[in-house]
């Protein structure tokens, strides 16, 4: 459900959905760190866009953050 989402551009719910599954999810699951990988893209897909991650679920890495913009050429 959660990639149904994503591929309909519904970024920040399929966020909120796989967030919710990590939770959840037992800590030696062995799709856990594929589904972090999922989160910390769709997290670099939302601020991208000018949105911010979902409120829901675990914060947004700080490698998602986008690098301040320098001035410089």
């Amino acid at each position: 459900m959660g990639l149904a989402l994503a591929q309909s551009g519904r970024l920040v719910d399929a966020r909120a959905m796989w967030a919710d599954l990590l939770a959840r999810s037992p800590a030696d699951a062995p799709y856990r760190p594929d589904l972090a990988a999922r989160l910390e893209r769709l997290d670099q897909m939302i601020a991208a866009s000018g949105g911010a991650p979902a409120a829901s679920g675990e914060p947004a890495p700080a490698s998602a953050a986008p690098a301040p913009a320098s001035g410089k050429k």
